[in-house]
């Protein structure tokens, strides 16, 4: 049995391994997906655990630079955000309470409006999900402040 691991020109990280007659491709990229991980548990130690939702933006208005696409949206306590990319960059942040209204339009479709108070993040918003309708009802726990953060606490061992 012969196994053969090559790293692919231009793409450090990735890996085929040649396994006989078989060819699996590994397709990880290990240096993002380290990054990744990194992100989530310092995101996770210092805000504590929030609700997050896979969405496309469909739509966004210009002065806001959300592009389409894919992005995660996370919402804890009274405000929530959007991040995309690897390592996930934050793509706007708003406060719930400063929304002129939210809900689903149609069946796949979440829609928000930023108020003037939301500054850089004023304006319709379209996200294409396909929980819409679990989007809205923790957006509305969130505005009644029924969503409780479960921070973490790091207990240090002092003796």
């Amino acid at each position: 049995m012969k196994s053969v691991a090559d790293l692919l020109p231009g793409a450090s990280g990735i890996c085929r391994f040649y396994h006989a007659d078989k060819c699996l491709y590994h397709g990880l990229y290990v240096q993002h997906w380290e990054r990744l991980i990194q992100w989530q548990v310092k995101i996770n130690n210092n805000l504590g655990d929030d609700q997050q939702f896979l969405i496309q933006i469909q739509s966004a208005p210009p002065k806001t630079k959300l592009t389409p696409g894919p992005a995660r949206l996370h919402i804890q306590d009274r405000r929530f955000c959007m991040t995309s990319g690897v390592p996930p960059r934050l793509s706007g942040q708003w406060e719930i309470h400063h929304l002129r209204k939210y809900g689903v339009v149609d069946t796949g479709r979440f829609c928000f409006e930023g108020g003037s108070r939301c500054g850089k993040g004023e304006g319709l918003f379209i996200l294409i999900t396909d929980q819409a309708e679990e989007l809205s009802r923790t957006f509305k726990l969130a505005a009644e402040g029924k969503i409780a953060s479960k921070r973490r606490t790091i207990s240090r061992n002092m003796s």
